[in-house]
């Protein structure tokens, strides 16, 4: 039996409690910058947010992707069930 994981874009995402982001550099900074300034945030808009500030020559979306992998596993980000009201 298989699970439907939820769609990409309709997860919320928002900065742990107690993450220490003040040590991020570069494209990761920017992708917290724009996550911070908008939480909690799907990964579209952080993208979108995030767009014209990123180095790279990948879509936004991808390199927002690799990012929030990176920090869901070190409980920089966590996902949030629904927005607050």
């Amino acid at each position: 039996m298989t699970t439907k994981k939820p769609v990409r874009s309709t997860r919320l995402y928002e900065i742990a409690p107690k993450a220490n982001v003040e040590d991020l550099k570069g494209q990761a900074k920017v992708i917290v910058m724009a996550l911070r300034a908008n939480q909690p945030a799907t990964m579209a808009q952080i993208a979108d947010r995030a767009a014209k500030k990123l180095e790279t020559e990948q879509e936004p979306i991808r390199v927002v992707n690799h990012y929030l992998g990176k920090f869901k596993a070190a409980k920089i980000v966590r996902e949030v069930k629904k927005r607050a009201a």
